[in-house]
């Protein structure tokens, strides 16, 4: 795993609000990287958040690719700081093909209104969409 520092390949104009897309020339001006874990433990890692998700009855058990993701649910604080309140936030995480990462994504729905409200059942699914839209649309190969 390989920590970036941030590695935008847009940003939105404060002033025109307007996405300005970085040359290639202007890209290492705002990547800073370096090795935060071993190999061997990234594919351990990889391994164990893969298998996390393989059963059959898991909305990210994609027939296309091995995705590597986890999920969580939180309870939302309290707007003046003390204590929590009743809602929650569910997220999850993911990364794919497992097998030679392309893309990572990060889903976090604020206080979700249906259904059950945990990561695995609010926000996988809007993962799912996003990992095969955006597999599609880069033309990333299947690993499986």
């Amino acid at each position: 795993l390989v920590f970036l520092i941030p590695k935008y390949s847009a940003r939105i104009s404060s002033e025109s609000r307007k996405v300005i897309k970085y040359s290639n020339k202007e890209l290492p001006l705002y990547v800073t990287s370096r090795q935060v874990v071993s190999e061997q433990t990234a594919k351990t890692v990889t391994s164990l958040l893969a298998r996390s998700i393989s059963s059959d009855k898991n909305t990210l058990n994609l027939d296309k690719y091995t995705v590597a993701a986890k999920t969580g649910t939180s309870r939302k604080p309290n707007k003046n700081g003390i204590g929590y309140s009743k809602y929650v936030y569910t997220s999850a995480v993911g990364y794919f093909p497992a097998t030679n990462p392309k893309i990572i994504v990060y889903v976090v729905i604020d206080s979700p209104k249906t259904g059950a409200d945990w990561g695995g059942t609010i926000a996988s699914p809007v993962l799912k969409e996003i990992i095969l839209s955006a597999g599609k649309i880069l033309n990333i190969p299947s690993d499986k």
